[in-house]
């Protein structure tokens, strides 16, 4: 059997003690992550070469020894006796195992080498390692806190922390009318989740199930005759009139704010009579009426001409997007494309067109969904301009959600986040206002290494409604790490479910909420411990992610000035400003992060640099003969070449090429553009790039990817005394390109 179970208020209260000690509930004496400054990004990792290895077995040691003190520790039992067989199998368990780690050895793709430029996988912290490590062995799962009493805590406080990354704080969102005084106070929610996939999908079940919710509080006032003192509530419409909710178009409850939306639990236990507390048994009225329980026939009734609810997409968005429409029953075709520009962000004259249509037509758009940080072009969409698009259409009585798929830009907030320490959220109105006066980001961005463009975007992501971010891409934390944040965490009372096994939400628990059941608490332990050790501010994550965005910028400045420039023409999917070529070469390319700082003219051109983060897509286009190629099909085919020379790949034998002689100098990743999907703008705008302006605007490009995650890149020598890791690297690609070209 299952169970539907709403939060009470204040239950999840994270609250500072006396001793500086945490506590969530009545569980006290939780550790605290932001009470220690963040430690240096050489000490964060493994390392290229495993140069922390020393650390690494260090740690792993101690982990041993905690939980052999904590196995013999908590009471007598009989002992294994080592009897022949016994000792028999060990020797057979270490063979075994000898086995698997050369398999692994052998076949793993190397992706802390400073030779990986490829997919989005980097090296992992060691911080995560090391946490992983110990969660795993302690066995928890974060499905209930019944089992799992450490971890359970640990996501909490780490989600918490997330949030306050972004800016999602405590809101007063329902007031008395007579003092004025707010009743209820909205708190963000956010839980960790497998991968960004699985957020994905809960953010467009949380948005189909708060969209429904005003049709499924109509069902229970029209039916329900407990409700019937409910009967004359009114609601907010997006054009800011007020109307009775039972006497409301269709059209009109569409089309509530997100907001408005969650507060008819509030409204109606206020006309009944309850205290605030008390809300839950309105939430838990509504459930038995919501589109969970009754599905989509149950509410054909309110559909407008059969004009299907749609969700959408920039034409960049993760395939986790038409699959997350598909496994809400919507169909993938109502998952809309909207094109993006000739650079990868999301068209905003393509938007409006899509939000002039579903206007015209009656269409309810359950979100829309802005990327900060596309997993190919590593373009940031437009949200400042979404968000005023959402305003300026919400007095035409269109209103939708916005989701920020951040699932790999995320944690590049951090690099403008400022430092801060997790506080106890206030309770008052006075409390409130006092954390909203200040901005939680940086007064002066001149340093930070994003464009004032992202930076911009960045600071607006707290106006969502729902954030994608993943600690297992750029948080360098291993799977299974994502998370989906929450603004308005009343939300979360339309996805939760639970067992009676599993215990209900009288204590604090993490397992009841969106898709996923058990869950590993080595996860949460790896997350956590991570922030603990590099806050989420420029200090520390940001600090990494800086040296990181440096690298990118500097890859990108050395593809301008690659070598056998005679033999092939290359081409940047960001297109390069000709009139800033000198000041590249003399004071950017292969200069160190603090002069490039220092010096009022090379900095805002180094910030301009490349592509909105630090993923850098290219092409070559060979030349002949000193004729350069002008046929697509050449083109495509050469960087299949290119491609296919600089990756690790299995020989005609079966066997990895990793440990033999035809082993790549450096490995790239490639990825496939298609007119369908980009439109006209964007693939005439590369092919032009590529020096194709002779021909049709192509259907396909191909085009090589590199995912710059290393921070050390630059700060690592080769060999003692030949400087700069990059002239290596660089001198193996163009080496390599040119001998295609002559193949």
């Amino acid at each position: 059997m299952f169970n539907r179970v709403i939060q009470k208020p204040g239950l999840y209260d994270i609250i500072r003690q006396v001793d500086g000690k945490l506590s969530i509930g009545r569980f006290q004496n939780l550790p605290d992550m932001s009470v220690n400054s963040s430690i240096c990004p050489t000490a964060a990792f493994l390392g290229p070469h495993a140069d922390n290895h020393n650390i690494l077995t260090e740690l792993a040691n101690e982990v041993l020894a905690s939980i052999v003190d904590f196995r013999t520790g908590i009471w007598e039992g009989p002992s294994l006796y080592e009897d022949k067989e016994h000792k028999q199998s060990v020797q057979d368990l270490k063979h075994r195992f000898k086995g698997l780690l050369a398999y692994l050895e052998e076949h793993s793709t190397p992706f802390s080498s400073l030779r990986y430029l490829a997919h989005m996988t980097g090296d992992q912290l060691l911080p995560a390692l090391a946490a992983y490590y110990a969660g795993m062995i302690y066995n928890s799962n974060n499905v209930t806190i019944q089992a799992s009493t450490a971890t359970t805590l640990l996501e909490m406080l780490t989600m918490r922390d997330l949030c306050d990354m972004v800016g999602f704080t405590r809101r007063p969102m329902f007031f008395d009318e007579t003092s004025g005084i707010p009743d209820h106070m909205a708190d963000p929610w956010a839980h960790i989740t497998s991968d960004g996939s699985i957020a994905n999908i809960e953010a467009v079940w949380s948005a189909r199930e708060s969209k429904l919710l005003p049709f499924a509080a109509l069902e229970a006032l029209t039916h329900n005759p407990d409700l019937k003192k409910a009967a004359n509530l009114k609601v907010l419409t997006c054009d800011q009139r007020k109307v009775k909710l039972v006497d409301a178009e269709p059209w009109e409850l569409w089309n509530l704010t997100r907001d408005e939306r969650l507060l008819i639990p509030f409204h109606i236990a206020k006309l009944l009579g309850l205290k605030m507390e008390d809300t839950y048994q309105i939430w838990e009225i509504l459930t038995h009426y919501d589109i969970n329980a009754k599905g989509w026939q149950g509410f054909s009734q309110y559909f407008y001409d059969h004009q299907w609810p749609i969700v959408l997409i920039p034409s960049t968005a993760h395939y986790s997007w038409p699959k997350s429409v598909a496994v809400m029953g919507l169909g993938t075709g109502n998952a809309q494309n909207v094109m993006v520009d000739e650079i990868g962000r999301m068209n905003l004259s393509e938007l409006r067109h899509k939000l002039d249509h579903a206007l015209r037509n009656k269409q309810p758009i359950l979100m829309t969904v802005s990327v900060f940080g596309s997993t190919e072009e590593s373009a940031v969409d437009p949200l400042k301009g979404i968000i005023s698009l959402r305003d300026e259409y919400r007095l035409k009585g269109l209103d939708f959600d916005i989701h920020v798929d951040a699932a790999w830009g995320g944690y590049f907030i951090s690099t403008i986040r400022k430092e801060f320490k997790m506080e106890e959220v206030p309770n008052s109105m006075e409390g409130v206002n006092s954390l909203s006066c200040h901005s939680p980001f940086l007064d002066d961005t001149r340093q930070v290494l994003l464009n004032d463009y992202v930076v911009d975007q960045a600071k607006e992501i707290c106006q969502a409604d729902s954030i994608t971010i993943d600690p297992h891409k750029m948080g360098y934390v291993q799977y299974p790490a994502g998370t989906i944040l929450y603004k308005n965490g009343d939300v979360i009372n339309l996805t939760t479910f639970t067992g009676t096994y599993i215990g209900s939400a009288t204590d604090p628990t993490v397992g009841l909420f969106g898709l996923e059941g058990s869950r590993p608490g080595a996860a949460a332990a790896a997350v956590y411990f991570t922030h603990a050790c590099l806050r989420p501010d420029y200090k520390g994550y940001g600090e990494v992610i800086t040296r990181s965005l440096y690298n990118a910028k500097q890859f990108y400045a050395e593809l301008l000035f690659i070598g056998h420039q005679d033999q092939f023409k290359t081409a940047l999917l960001m297109p390069f400003d000709p009139s800033n070529y000198e000041l590249v070469r003399d004071k950017i390319l292969r200069k160190g992060l603090d002069e490039i700082r220092q010096d009022e003219e090379a900095m805002p051109v180094f910030r301009k640099l490349g592509p909105d983060q630090n993923i850098i897509d290219y092409g070559f286009n060979p030349i002949h003969h000193g004729v350069l190629n002008n046929k697509v099909d050449i083109y495509n085919q050469f960087t299949k070449k290119v491609y296919d020379k600089l990756r690790i790949k299995y020989d005609e034998e079966g066997r990895s090429q990793k440990n033999t002689q035809n082993q790549p100098e450096l490995m790239l990743s490639m990825t496939t553009f298609m007119k369908k999907d980009y439109g006209d703008e964007f693939m005439k705008s590369f092919a032009n790039q590529l020096g194709l302006t002779d021909t049709p605007i192509p259907d396909e490009l191909n085009c090589l990817r590199s995912t710059i995650m290393s921070p050390f890149t630059s700060d690592i020598k080769e060999l003692q005394h030949r400087g700069s890791y990059w002239p290596t690297l660089m001198t193996a690609l163009a080496d390599n390109v040119a001998m295609l070209v002559n193949a």
